[in-house]
């Protein structure tokens, strides 16, 4: 099953909207628990907030459907598993932050696998090059026929 590119807007929307509250949560529980000095706290604080920033520029960059924005979105979708995992394990992330941190980047990584990947734009001047010389061959053919 392949999805629309016209899912993809929305799929931005979503990263951005689930990016919003990690990135609140993930940076006040990074500075609450350097002041502390628990170090594997902040660390996985600071994993988060990194993940949902990843999240929060793809969501940008699939709303405005750029390649990069798959890439950034799986990345930072990663980082946002692996540190509320991690952080659900320890006893530091409850069920609604397994629900953003993991439940949703899952969703999108979903979505983003079924999509494919022919569907964007390639940012690449070379592959702009390559278009037209395929468009001039057609009016060649058509001109000597």
């Amino acid at each position: 099953m392949s999805i629309d590119r016209q899912l993809l807007r929305p799929l931005g929307i979503l990263s951005v909207f689930v990016s919003l509250p990690i990135l609140e949560a993930s940076l006040m529980a990074a500075s609450a628990f350097f002041e502390e000095g628990d170090m594997l706290r902040t660390v996985l604080g600071v994993l988060g907030s990194v993940g949902a920033f990843c999240l929060l520029i793809a969501g940008v960059s699939l709303f405005m459907k750029r390649q990069r924005g798959r890439q950034l979105a799986l990345w930072g979708s990663a980082a946002s598993i692996v540190a509320h995992m991690i952080g659900a394990l320890i006893g530091l992330v409850g069920g609604h932050g397994v629900l953003y941190g993991v439940g949703f980047p899952v969703a999108i990584v979903l979505l983003l696998r079924a999509t494919p990947s022919g569907s964007l734009p390639i940012d690449t001047p070379k592959a702009r090059a390559r278009s037209t010389e395929l468009d001039d061959r057609g009016v060649l053919r058509a001109a000597t026929v």
